[in-house]
Parts: structure tokens; sequence; C-alpha cells
């Protein structure tokens, strides 16, 4: 499905609904220790996810053991291990980068990644896809 970026309307009403201050990795942080304390409030749970969710379940899964599993559809978010590579300089939708330890949290549950058919024509997306298969451990 693709988004009626044609319809001037809606692609306003999209934009001015959208909170840049809301997207950082201080306030994914946070609402990753409020979502952690639902799921072990709620029992075991998968997280199924949207775009900037993607980072705030791997998150969570970091803080709760209730987290069972991850569908991210595509998450421009990504937690790695520091040390891995190169660090890249975090915006906002990380990277966070974790102890590998703390990272090794994420290798228990299934974790699947999922990007649409327009991945290959937009730079972000490839961005996206490719730190998606870098993400896990060496």
């Amino acid at each position: 499905m693709q988004f009626a970026t044609q319809d001037r309307q809606a692609w306003s009403q999209a934009v001015r609904a959208r909170y840049d201050e809301v997207d950082t990795v201080d306030n994914a942080l946070l609402q990753a220790k409020v979502a952690a304390a639902a799921v072990d409030r709620i029992g075991p749970t998968v997280l199924v996810t949207n775009s900037a969710g993607g980072l705030r379940a791997l998150l969570t899964a970091l803080k709760s053991d209730d987290v069972k599993g991850i569908v991210a559809y595509e998450t421009p978010g990504f937690v790695l291990p520091e040390g891995q590579s190169a660090q890249r300089l975090a915006g906002p939708y990380g990277p966070v980068y974790v102890p590998r330890t703390e990272f090794q949290r994420l290798t228990r549950i299934p974790i699947q990644f999922v990007f649409g058919d327009n991945v290959a024509r937009r730079r972000s997306g490839r961005s996206y896809s490719s730190s998606a298969r870098n993400s896990s451990p060496p």
C-alpha cells in the first residue's frame, strides 16, 4: 500500500500530524521504559511495529523478558552492539549502541525486519535495510 502523496489534502494532513521533536533517541528510551513496564504487566508479548516503533520495540526488549518476538515493518532505527563496527552518529532514530552483553538479549528472541518494495528506490530505505542486515551479531 502506498500513501496518497498526490492527494494534497491528505499529504498536508499527514505532514501536520508529525511532531519531529517526538522522534529523538531520548524519547524512544523513555517510551521503551514505559512500554517494558506495560509488557511486564501484560505478560508474554510479540511486538508488531511500523516505522519508528521498531526502535522502541528493540529497546523495550532490552528491558523486559516478556517480549517474546518482534516484527518491525520498515523501521529506520536499530540497536547495535558497541564496538561491532565504526559507530555512526546517532540521528532521531539511532542507532543506539549498547554493551555486547545487553545486545545479546536481542539474540534470544525472533526478530523479523520487513521492508517494502520501495527500498531499492529510496536512499533512506536502502540505508535502513542495510542497517537491518548488519545489526546481527558476528
